[in-house]
């Protein structure tokens, strides 16, 4: 029998936890997401991070993170449904970018 969502989102071995150092889609179908850490590049100027519900920037904007030129971790207090997919887009002096995200089975 294959578990629920409420099974899957309550299990941490199904999440997936990934580091990426380019804007791409991470989950192509319906994925919950929960963590995001943003490592800047360097110590000048601000860090921007956006996610997209969808499969590349052109998906519905979810989250912007702006940081000052340190490391910025952001947990949500409960996971954040994303119907389309996950797209982590690296706007500015974002030298990579880690994502905690559970993509959904059928």
């Amino acid at each position: 029998m294959k578990p629920t969502y409420i099974e899957q989102v309550n299990d941490p071995k199904e999440w997936f936890l990934e580091r990426t150092t380019v804007s791409r889609c991470l989950s192509v179908g319906p994925c919950f997401f929960q963590f995001l850490n943003v490592e800047p590049t360097s110590t000048q100027g601000d860090v921007v991070v956006r996610i997209y519900d969808g499969q590349n920037d052109q998906g519905v904007l979810k989250l912007t993170i702006k940081c000052v030129y340190s490391h910025c971790p952001v947990k949500l207090p409960q996971p954040a449904f994303f119907r389309r997919g996950l797209y982590v887009h690296l706007v500015t002096n974002a030298a990579a970018a880690t994502l905690q995200y559970l993509p959904l089975r059928d």
